[in-house]
């Protein structure tokens, strides 16, 4: 993310009496780190343990989507709403093992927390994994710490698309949401972040 580096801090927030507050809400995996592998290494293991197969290519069309629609689609419909929540448990354990043991940090996204705060933006993370993954990558992070506050998709009712985790990102920076920028990768994600 060197890229965002010189535009984003250029604009000093809380610089001068006339200024806003600003803000800056990542989204988490594939923004911050790149947990996409852990995440299909999860989801084709635990498909794997019920009798069911996830390939790359069927991976890579679900990625971005709800558990709900993973599991609709690899069980066929065949599972009910109890199963396919104890099957997400499982998937998300698997995930959390596989980067405890090595935090797939994105290159470059430490040095850009550091200059954000820096230049006097509040941070967030608005992210739609689950409160477990996120807190584990906080505490991954070597510099979680310059984050006001980490949302993810337990902290609000619906999820993304709609914008409900970046309007609480926003109203916890204390900033109008049209004063935060939200850097995102999936599609439903840009979604919740236009709305």
């Amino acid at each position: 993310m060197p890229w965002a580096l010189p535009a984003l801090t250029r604009l000093r927030a809380g610089k001068g009496a006339h200024m806003h507050t600003l803000g800056v809400i990542f989204d988490m995996d594939g923004v911050l780190v790149d947990s996409k592998p852990a995440h299909f290494a999860s989801w084709q293991a635990s498909a794997a343990d019920r009798g069911f197969s996830l390939d790359q290519a069927q991976y890579d069309r679900l990625f971005g989507h709800g558990y709900q629609v993973f599991i609709r689609e690899l069980a066929d419909g065949h599972l009910d709403a109890e199963a396919a929540l104890e099957w997400y448990h499982d998937k998300e354990a698997r995930y959390r093992a596989i980067v405890r043991t090595r935090p797939p940090v994105m290159p470059g996204a430490e040095d850009l927390l550091v200059a954000l705060d820096e230049a006097g933006f509040g941070l967030a993370i608005g992210s739609a994994g689950p409160r477990g993954n996120v807190e584990l990558i906080q505490q991954s992070m070597r510099e979680g710490q310059r984050f006001r506050l980490w949302l993810s998709a337990d902290d609000v009712t619906h999820p993304k698309p709609a914008p409900d985790v970046f309007l609480a990102c926003a109203k916890g920076l204390g900033c109008a949401p049209e004063h935060c920028l939200v850097v995102e990768d999936s599609l439903h994600g840009l979604a919740a972040a236009r709305a």
